[in-house]
C-alpha cells in the first residue's frame, strides 16, 4: 500500500514584497474555496522573496487549483489588497 502524503507545501514567489502580512486562498479552478490561510510572512529563498503555504492533502483531489494571494494593509484583517494568482495541478499516482 503506497504511503499518502499528509501535507502539500506550496511556495509562491513574490513580484513585490510590499506587505508585512499576507493571506492566501486556495480554490478549485471552478472557484470553490478549499482553504484560507492568513498570517503568512515572506522570507528570502534563493535570492527571491517567497511565501510558503502548507495545506492538508485531504483537502486536495486530482485537478486544477488557483491560489489567490492578498497583502494585508496595516496588518488588519479586512484590509486585504489583491496581489497575484498562481495556478497548480495535482495528479494521483
Amino acid at each position: 500500500m503506497p504511503l499518502r502524503t499528509r501535507w502539500i507545501n506550496i511556495r509562491l514567489t513574490l513580484e513585490n514584497d510590499d506587505y508585512k502580512v499576507y493571506e492566501a486562498v486556495v480554490e478549485t479552478a471552478k472557484g470553490s474555496e478549499i482553504r484560507r490561510i492568513g498570517g503568512l510572512k515572506s522570507q528570502l529563498s534563493g535570492g527571491n522573496k517567497v511565501v510558503d503555504l502548507r495545506i492538508s492533502s485531504c483537502l486536495i483531489q486530482a485537478g486544477d487549483y488557483i491560489v489567490k494571494l492578498s497583502g494585508i494593509l496595516g496588518g488588519n484583517k479586512g484590509n486585504e489588497e489583491d496581489m497575484e494568482e498562481y495556478g497548480f495541478r495535482t495528479v494521483n499516482r
